[in-house]
């Protein structure tokens, strides 16, 4: 039987430069809109979250460039457990878990002391609910329905004591502003997703060229990438090109 997960999970990305930025900057939070059906019901809005997939190199081929970018970071999953990233709950709209959630919103909504307290903690879970399938949302080149539940997606989304229970939601609206938009990212990318150079298990790059400028930049980033770290980080250097061929 073939490995369904494996012990690292990935970050993609289209640039290299934000792969660089990652390992300068840590992983930072951004604002993602979200849109789950729930029956009738269609609840949406936008969380701050650090995604990655839980899928192995040998399957992940198959997601590489057409609805994942050509560089990634791959991370142990020891370090996933230790800073309390953890996977989403795919929700098929006619379910009955869809049901018992949609009847959670309507109570929420429609019950005035409950909008506090209560609000929050439903947002703390819509915050990890994503659509068993769909339509691709986070770029336009990809209108095609897909399932997401394939992605195997683990999520990281700042606790809401880390922002005093502010910036937790976005609505679309607020989203579709890009000046509030870069505001609200701008606060909750301070609310860094931390890591030190041996949690990174792969460093993923587009084809063996760039290799050389991945390792003059790296001992320039920071001064934990040491000259003996940095040599270390060469050896998990990968290439998409590799991965096509080779798993």
């Amino acid at each position: 039987m073939g490995v369904i997960s494996s012990d690292s999970i990935f970050h993609f990305t289209r640039s290299k430069d934000t792969l660089l930025a990652i390992l300068k900057n840590e992983f930072q939070p951004n604002f993602c809109f979200e849109r789950c059906e729930l029956g009738n019901q269609v609840v949406k809005g936008a969380y701050p979250m650090v995604c990655f997939c839980d899928i192995p190199l040998s399957q992940v081929k198959e997601h590489i460039g057409k609805y994942y970018g050509e560089y990634g970071i791959g991370m142990s999953k020891s370090w996933a457990e230790k800073m309390g990233l953890n996977p989403v709950l795919y929700i098929r709209k006619a379910s009955h878990l869809a049901a018992h959630i949609k009847s959670l919103v309507e109570v929420v909504r429609s019950t005035e002391e409950l909008k506090t307290s209560m609000q929050k903690t439903l947002i703390s879970i819509l915050r990890y609910i994503k659509p068993f399938e769909g339509n691709h949302l986070r770029g336009k080149e990809m209108p095609d329905k897909i399932k997401f539940y394939d992605e195997r997606e683990i999520r990281y989304v700042p606790p809401p004591e880390m922002t005093n229970n502010r910036h937790l939601f976005l609505s679309e609206e607020q989203y579709k502003d890009l000046k509030a938009r870069n505001r609200f990212n701008s606060i909750v990318k301070q609310l860094k997703l931390s890591f030190d150079p041996d949690d990174i298990k792969y460093i993923i790059i587009k084809d063996e060229d760039e290799i050389f400028s991945i390792v003059q930049k790296l001992p320039r980033i920071k001064r934990k990438y040491s000259y003996e770290t940095v040599q270390k980080l060469l050896t998990r250097i990968i290439t998409t090109e590799q991965i096509r061929k080779d798993f």
